[in-house]
């Protein structure tokens, strides 16, 4: 294993960290898709207030890549659209039904990964509208699903405070990490870096088996870019490719269920916290669900 040791950074000195306890909060009667969030992205409508949709249905797609589509967290009725200035689509949210549909995916079992095409993981991801969660360097945008990088980074944490741990998520997911790291390495042609901090990476460790790029230093330390720079031998190499190790499960769970997943493990932390902790929720639900009854007294200000 390699380690590598950055010795310029910031300690982010900001109180309420969260604790290791999870839990899991009850299931939210609206969930939304937020467009003007995801970065580069030029969303175009593919459905319309009042309609029926499924989880896993497409609601918008990418104007410069139609084949990239964002799908709903949510079976249920489109409750609303909201936009902003110049028509900027804001929320998309998701009334719940109590029986939710969903689209069903090709699934792919275990054994079969090894036989199975690269092109066909890349169209099961592009179709299952997961490929967006694959960031390419320097820009950060999501790559083009042609092109073979040179290197994938997979990051086990962050060295934010509030980022959820690694070990919180991956805790009963092992084997569906593996699952879905066999499938990055069948899309990098198996030059996958699975990275995380020295403090995480002690023999025996929930994540040593695992990594095999360790950093240490402050943040941003953990950063793909800054992990790229200190790894890359050729220009090549500006163009590679991470993903979170969350996302890595997500992408897991469609080749494997054949259904869009929307379980997410999220961190409650800050000083105006009550229980500090690691929540398990749905993907797109709001803010007052996950912090409800969990705050002290007065006005607080949520951040994402």
């Amino acid at each position: 294993m390699k380690t590598i040791r950055v010795k310029r950074g910031y300690d982010l000195k900001l109180v309420g960290s969260p604790s290791q306890e999870s839990i899991r909060l009850d299931s939210p009667t609206r969930l939304a898709l937020l467009p003007e969030h995801i970065p580069f992205v030029k969303p175009r409508l593919k459905i319309e207030k009042g309609d029926t949709v499924e989880l896993g249905s497409e609601l918008i797609e990418d104007k410069r890549n139609t084949d990239i589509r964002f799908l709903s967290p949510g079976g249920g009725r489109v409750a609303d659209i909201r936009f902003g200035p110049r028509r900027v689509i804001r929320e998309i949210v998701i009334e719940l039904d109590e029986t939710e549909k969903a689209v069903e995916f090709q699934r792919f079992q275990e054994e079969d990964i090894d036989k199975t095409s690269r092109e066909q993981l890349v169209q099961a991801l592009v179709t299952g509208g997961l490929w967006p969660l694959i960031k390419e360097l320097p820009f950060r945008d999501y790559p083009r699903a042609d092109v073979v990088p040179p290197a994938l980074f997979v990051t086990l944490g962050r060295l934010e405070p509030f980022q959820p741990r690694p070990q919180r998520y991956l805790n009963g997911n092992e084997a569906l990490f593996e699952y879905g790291l066999k499938v990055l390495r069948k899309l990098a042609q198996d030059r996958v870096h699975v990275c995380a901090h020295v403090a995480d990476t002690e023999p025996g460790g929930p994540l040593s088996g695992w990594v095999n790029l360790a950093y240490a230093g402050k943040y941003p330390a953990h950063d793909p870019g800054v992990l790229s720079y200190h790894t890359k031998s050729s220009p090549q190499e500006n163009q590679c490719w991470f993903i979170d190790g969350q996302d890595v499960l997500l992408i897991a769970r469609l080749l494997k269920d054949g259904v869009y997943p929307t379980e997410r493990v999220v961190s409650l932390g800050g000083s105006g916290m009550r229980r500090r902790c690691h929540a398990i929720t749905r993907m797109g639900a709001p803010l007052s669900h996950i912090a409800a009854d969990r705050t002290e007294d007065g006005n607080w200000r949520f951040i994402e």
